[in-house]
């Protein structure tokens, strides 16, 4: 039978395909490099109502993502253009158990579609990492590890981190142990985007059940819930201390008071460090005021008040086409209005 295109993509019969016609789409699909405690075991095709999607609980069986498939509408309309051979068909585990392409089935269903080409796989020990102890822990994993493609998404920070703290529960993983996991992957994932990651679960094991946690989001709601008026100061490690002093310098000019701060860290995963970060920050914005009364004090010695800083120019940075870069600083800014006589 002949394939029938439209632009790249095969067009697949709503009421089923032949044998011919499998076995010619067939030829033309990928052979996907086998991971992570799996192995490909060919195409084969598949009527939609025979794949089970959901878990044992009854719950909707789709890959592990924390929200669930972006850009479901340009999914949508790759979908109806057809099968594009050139990238990974959805994908069962055996017994005909959806792996990946939940959201592809669904749709496929609803449009009328009775069958749909889809790649099997099996276990396979040879490609389980030490981190993987079930074939449920395979699945999540392939299924994290799947690149954007077909209506799937790469994995964001939230779902890595979700992964790694159900993988992690009642074991002592160490830091070293949850950088070797998210190695595993296979998330194209740069050693210091690895290290933040890795840093993130560390800090939130080593605060569990000692540090009640809080973010900026959460900090104001607390601040706001208890009815204060009040300027939050993230104590920290790395905090931004100069940016709080000017919010609070800014507060009394206005109020011709003494601004009122409430203080939380967002990093502490101590007693003591939420002590340190506190005493750090608070000392921190001692000597800022330290420094505004000397810098007033000089610039008021030495009748420097009116312009206490002159701007020598700007490194070059406007390109213009056919005229050379300036070598030195230069002048930038808006040139004041030009007066009409």
């Amino acid at each position: 039978m002949t394939i029938e295109w439209k632009g790249k993509y095969v067009q697949i019969p709503m009421k089923g395909i032949s044998e011919d016609l499998a076995k010619e789409i067939i030829k033309l699909l990928p052979t996907p490099e086998d991971k992570l405690g799996w192995k490909f075991n060919g195409y084969r095709v598949v009527s939609l109502s025979q794949i089970n999607f959901k878990d044992k609980a009854g719950n909707s069986d789709n890959p592990v993502r924390a929200k669930g498939t972006k850009a479901k509408e340009t999914l949508e309309v790759r979908l109806k253009r057809g099968m594009d051979v050139g990238e990974q068909t959805p994908s069962l585990y055996p017994n005909d158990n959806i792996f990946d392409g939940a959201t592809r089935r669904k749709l496929l269903t609803k449009w009328g579609y009775e069958q749909w080409i889809f790649s099997d796989w099996i276990e396979d020990d040879t490609t389980r990492t030490k981190y993987q102890s079930s074939k449920e822990e395979c699945l999540e994993d392939s299924r994290l590890s799947r690149n954007a493609d077909s209506g799937q998404r790469p994995a964001t920070d939230d779902d890595i981190l979700e992964q790694v703290r159900r993988r992690s529960e009642g074991k002592n993983w160490s830091k070293k142990d949850i950088k070797g996991y998210l190695n595993t992957l296979e998330l194209n994932l740069s050693g210091s985007k690895i290290d933040g990651l890795a840093n993130v679960i560390d800090r939130d094991r080593r605060r569990k059940g000692v540090i009640e946690s809080y973010d900026n989001t959460t900090a104001h709601e607390y601040v706001e819930k208890k009815g204060e008026g009040a300027i939050i100061v993230n104590t920290k490690s790395g905090a931004s201390t100069e940016l709080q002093f000017i919010a609070m310098m800014k507060s009394v000019v206005a109020s011709k008071k003494p601004a009122q701060l409430v203080t939380y860290s967002s990093s502490a995963c101590s007693h003591d460090e939420i002590d340190k970060h506190y005493d750090e920050t608070t000392q921190k914005m001692s000597e800022l005021r330290l420094l505004c009364e000397e810098f007033i004090d000089v610039c008021r010695g030495y009748k420097i008040m009116e312009s206490p800083y002159h701007i020598k120019g700007s490194i070059p940075q406007k390109i213009v086409k056919d005229k050379k870069m300036p070598d030195g600083f230069v002048q930038y800014g808006t040139p004041p209005p030009v007066t009409v006589v």
